[in-house]
């Protein structure tokens, strides 16, 4: 009976201390309350921030944030403790209030996208490190006669491509539509074309753009004028020479498709794919999705019935698997970031909840307010935090790979006096302590 007590004052002893070594999170509940599975977060000290976007690769975790006035650069080399360090400002003038970034990585290259205020109208920039960030080529289209903006960028074929909104006038006015170009990793444009169509006398906007080679591009927008937008696809398979549209996600008559997000993995020599948008139904806040696979459009399906607050979601994948992230409102739910999770390849069947990712802090409400990554072992997330301080910061977190642990050093038989036991204890988020 003596030998239990002793136990079962170690554990209380053991958990207390690990407490008190961990980083206290402002965003979510402690441990035992049932999130045990995204346990290991990290604020980054940029007050106020608006618009947050992040990736992974090549051993390094990139992310872009603005606070309406700069877009800043952060870098986290340790993946694992989420150590983030402020790398640089993306502006090209800091003079000129920059916003809105997004940004993709693929191997040591990084592309980083972002609107800055050139005059009277708003000019599209790019930045590009093919060093891990370590150091960039800039380029930029300002045109006194248009804004150019919400540039979303992706690395394929040795090529950036990029899609992003211009009210340009073509000949019919000015209006919003979706253009398309394609660089070289050193910044030399060598394509511009129109996914819309300039002149179909239709509106375009809210792109996102993956592609399959440097040649076979898709874009993802929304469509029409409203009050009810589907969200189309277009794609070109000869570098934007022709490009062929459908719409994907249907307004079925009730529904305002907005803010389409893509996320690809392959599953065996199957590239699959899988686009996300937010749907507002009379008020009502819902996340869509439609899958591609084995070279065919599955039915588009409901994945999230919300509330109030607009989702703007986003998602990755990790091999098989799919997170797609999104501000969360609406009777019981826990008003804040939530996820879905789906191990299946995408099967309708197979998603569930992650209620309160960023726990009873709701992300400001812009497009890119949440985002999420991963790297081959876990999946990332990030939130620009509203509310009173400290949770008016950005807020990263990360998935765990395996629970902690307790080792206890037998102590041998046969004591008959007081004896010493030694114990080590560690977790997923590099901390330990020795007893």
């Amino acid at each position: 009976m003596a030998r239990k007590t002793f136990y079962t004052v170690l554990v209380v002893t053991v958990a207390l201390t690990l407490c008190a070594a961990a980083e206290t999170a402002d965003s979510y509940p402690g441990p035992g309350s049932g999130y045990e599975g995204w346990t290991g977060e990290r604020t980054v000290g940029l007050n106020d921030p608006r618009h947050v976007q992040m990736d992974y690769g090549n051993g390094y975790l990139h992310m872009v944030a603005d606070n309406g006035a700069h877009v800043y650069y952060f870098r986290a080399a340790d993946e694992s403790a989420l150590n983030w360090s402020f790398v640089r400002y993306m502006d090209l003038d800091k003079a000129r209030p920059a916003m809105d970034p997004y940004i993709e990585a693929s191997g040591s290259t990084v592309v980083v996208s972002w609107k800055e205020l050139v005059g009277s109208t708003w000019a599209l920039a790019l930045a590009v490190s093919t060093d891990n960030g370590a150091t960039w080529k800039t380029w930029s289209d300002a045109n006194p006669a248009c804004n150019n903006y919400e540039a979303h960028v992706y690395v394929a074929g040795g090529k950036i491509h990029a899609a992003y909104v211009s009210d340009y006038d073509a000949g019919q006015g000015r209006r919003n539509e979706v253009y398309y170009r394609r660089f070289t990793t050193a910044l030399a444009p060598e394509h511009l074309s129109c996914p819309s169509g300039q002149l179909d006398g239709t509106a375009a906007s809210y792109p996102c753009t993956e592609a399959a080679s440097a040649s076979f591009a898709n874009v993802y927008y929304q469509h029409g004028h409203g009050p009810l937008h589907p969200i189309y696809q277009s794609y070109t398979p000869d570098s934007g020479a022709n490009w062929h549209r459908m719409e994907l996600i249907p307004t079925g008559g009730g529904t305002d498709f907005s803010h389409p997000e893509v996320g690809v993995w392959m599953d065996g020599a199957d590239r699959r794919k899988m686009v996300v948008a937010a749907g507002n139904n009379a008020g009502i806040y819902e996340v869509w999705s439609r899958r591609y696979y084995s070279g065919i459009w599955t039915s588009h399906f409901r994945i999230a019935d919300l509330g109030q607050d607009a989702a703007h979601p986003h998602i990755c994948t990790k091999d098989r698997s799919i997170l797609v992230i999104y501000r969360q409102s609406g009777g019981t739910l826990n008003h804040g970031v939530a996820g879905r999770l789906n191990t299946q390849s995408g099967e309708n069947t197979a998603w569930h909840h992650i209620d309160g990712l960023f726990y009873s802090n709701a992300s400001y409400g812009d497009c890119g307010s949440v985002d999420c990554c991963a790297d081959a072992s876990r999946f990332y997330a990030s939130s620009a935090g509203t509310g009173a301080p400290p949770r008016n910061l950005i807020l990263t977190k990360r998935e765990d790979t395996r629970n902690p642990t307790i080792l206890i050093n037998d102590p041998g038989t046969y004591h008959n006096a007081d004896f010493n036991v030694k114990a080590t204890a560690s977790d997923d988020f590099n901390h330990s302590a020795d007893w």
